[in-house]
């Protein structure tokens, strides 16, 4: 399984995870913007991969542009579609 995968398996559970807190506790939507909520735990795997490979840019160490946009638009549509199907009015993206 490449890296890419990985990532997109990991947005969405990350995803589904911040949506379920979301519908859990609904004040905590007020503490940081909603992106925010999905840029750290992109930004903590960025890191880990980064290290796992000591730096190296090597085909398949990195993961892709557009591999990363798709992983954070999953990520928020997640967000935005789990609290709207547990009858909560729609998260605020800022």
């Amino acid at each position: 399984m490449t890296l890419d995968r990985v990532f997109l398996a990991y947005m969405a559970l990350c995803g589904a995870i911040i949506a379920v807190i979301f519908v859990i506790a609904p004040p905590s939507r007020d503490f940081i913007p909603a992106y925010f909520w999905v840029l750290i735990p992109m930004a903590a795997f960025e890191g880990l991969a980064f290290f796992r490979n000591r730096g190296s840019s090597t085909s398949g160490a990195v993961i892709t542009v557009w591999t990363r946009l798709i992983g954070f638009a999953i990520a928020i549509a997640l967000i935005l579609v789990i609290p709207y199907l547990a009858g909560q009015p729609v998260v605020q993206l800022i």
